[in-house]
């Protein structure tokens, strides 16, 4: 992956709400550290361990990431990997969704978790076409046809940018690409494994 990776992802309740559900664990670790017996202090400790992970992996951690190879969407549950030669079309309305070419000739829909929208009195904005154009100006699609030039940059959607600018330079540096490139997805096991060990260290703490 390119180190020139942009990552978005919405700045209200997805970050927020993370850290003042951290800072109130923290506080009450602390309290029950204090004031309480070890045994009281070790069940909320673990308990609230379990609550901030759960809020990292499901509010904070998702977001939406471009680099000069293509699109990474990283959901609670999956991490989509789009590279540019498989990106069929990137809409951005209220919620970002990439429609992406999979091993075997399969299309796919997937929708961002936490990448940031545009108002809902704005219009949408497409990113696609594999093999087609798709630099700022164009906006393209199996069954498309160019339109004029989109509204200026600063009313549009940063997601819609980002990936018109890079996937132009990526079309430039690859000229009539027929990319075998498809899309894959992987799942975050590590961080629900974790999450599942506490949740069951919580149990076993309770029928102690």
């Amino acid at each position: 992956m390119s180190s020139g990776r942009m990552t978005f992802k919405q700045t209200g309740l997805s970050r927020v709400v993370p850290i003042a559900v951290w800072v109130f664990c923290v506080l009450a670790c602390a309290d029950a550290i204090i004031e309480g017996t070890a045994s009281f202090a070790v069940h909320t400790i673990v308990a609230l361990a379990a609550v901030a992970l759960a809020v990292w992996i499901i509010l904070y951690s998702p977001n939406l990431g471009v680099d000069a190879d293509g699109i990474t969407m990283v959901n609670p549950i999956r991490v989509v990997h789009v590279p540019f030669g498989a990106l069929i079309e990137l809409r951005v309305g209220a919620a970002v969704s990439v429609l992406a070419k999979y091993a075997g000739d399969r299309e796919r829909k997937i929708v961002s978790w936490n990448a940031p929208g545009v108002p809902r009195r704005q219009p949408v904005r497409n990113v696609g076409g594999i093999g087609g154009p798709g630099a700022a100006g164009m906006v393209t699609g199996r069954n498309s046809l160019p339109v004029p030039p989109p509204r200026r940059k600063d009313q549009g959607s940063e997601v819609a940018i980002a990936v018109e600018g890079l996937r132009s330079q990526w079309e430039q540096a690859h000229p009539g690409d027929d990319s075998t490139a498809v899309a894959t997805i992987t799942v975050r096991w590590r961080e629900w494994a974790v999450l599942g060990l506490l949740v069951l260290l919580n149990v076993a703490i309770r029928l102690r």
